[in-house]
């Protein structure tokens, strides 16, 4: 993308552009086409809960006497940065393109532990999941509000490696002797989904662009049972938690 926006002109000539509004200012500033490579930094915040439950009759005793909790919240925010390319196309105001981008995310972990307690027992849970990794694959489209400002809304394909560990056992009887609750599981593996958001991105040198993004992510869940060691084996134990979240970004593109 070529510009000549910083490049001084007569007062007569400015008077024209300025009267000659987008259209004239367009061509001062280039066609906003051709591809594209950039920086990003932000935030990313992410809340969906731990859902424990019975998979069979017997489970259920643990979670109505209320030894083990129907859902444990889990809630993380950290830091978002990575690397972007794309390339866009122009008709008009309308600038259309593809974009595809690699984030990490350095808060990445969701922990919690939650705990019963009375003058007889005590149980404890423990859950964690994990998404320290984000790619998409998105559509743009926008339009030119002025010569250097574009909003755009954007979507399309999401993939990251997501993990969940559960953990719960009565303290009192412990995992070693088999009379008390006990019950271990893990699943990871990379997850795919969606993503939708929008941003607007401002021309402020030749061929170089600033941009402000929000991103909305959903890979979908993640589940598994958990069943109690023999002779409990008829006690059955589901576990499940979303993985969705926000990003909110800036990010600094060369176009060449």
């Amino acid at each position: 993308m070529t510009t000549n926006c910083f490049v001084a002109a007569p007062a007569g000539l400015a008077a024209v552009l300025v009267v000659s509004g987008l259209v004239a200012s367009s061509a001062c500033a280039g066609d906003w086409s051709g591809p594209y490579i950039g920086v990003h930094a932000g935030a990313e915040r992410a809340g969906d809960p731990l859902d424990l439950g019975p998979a069979s009759p017997l489970a259920s005793y643990h979670f109505n006497s209320g030894y083990l909790p129907r859902s444990v919240s889990l809630e993380d925010r950290g830091f978002a940065g990575g690397v972007l390319a794309g390339y866009n196309w122009r008709a008009g105001i309308l600038v259309v393109g593809a974009e595809v981008d690699i984030t990490a995310l350095a808060g990445g972990g969701r922990e919690e532990t939650v705990g019963y307690k009375d003058a007889f027992t005590e149980y404890r849970t423990e859950a964690a999941a994990e998404l320290n990794n984000i790619a998409t694959l998105r559509a743009r489209m926008g339009f030119l509000v002025d010569a250097r400002t574009l909003l755009y809304a954007t979507g399309g394909l999401a993939a990251g490696h997501a993990s969940l560990a559960v953990h719960a056992f009565d303290v009192g009887s412990g995992c070693g002797n088999g009379s008390g609750l006990c019950i271990t599981g893990n699943e990871s593996g990379w997850s795919t989904g969606w993503v939708v958001g929008g941003g607007a991105e401002f021309l402020f040198a030749e061929n170089w662009t600033l941009r402000g993004e929000f991103l909305h992510y959903d890979l979908g869940s993640i589940g598994f049972e958990m069943v109690q060691a023999p002779p409990h084996d008829d006690y059955v134990y589901s576990a499940r938690t979303e993985f969705s979240g926000d990003i909110v970004r800036g990010t600094i593109n060369y176009h060449y």
